[in-house]
């Protein structure tokens, strides 16, 4: 993954924390559904760029080690 996209899945998911698309949590993770349905209707429309799977799972990542480092 190079720097650029890691800054932009990083963006990405502090806006998905600010819009709640994490929640609700899952045993004190991100709710990985509701993350990638609200990936889903980013990318169609438009607000987003094209993610793969590894993308989504990234940006979950990021919103666990906040959640854990934050509020757990």
């Amino acid at each position: 993954m190079r720097l650029q996209e890691t800054r932009i899945l990083v963006q990405i998911s502090t806006i998905a924390m600010e819009q709640d698309f994490h929640l609700p949590l899952v045993k004190g993770k991100c709710n990985r559904d509701t993350m990638e349905e609200s990936v889903i209707d980013g990318i169609y429309n438009g607000e987003l760029p094209p993610m793969n799977h590894e993308d989504t799972e990234f940006v979950c990542e990021l919103i666990d080690a906040y959640v854990k480092e934050v509020w757990v």
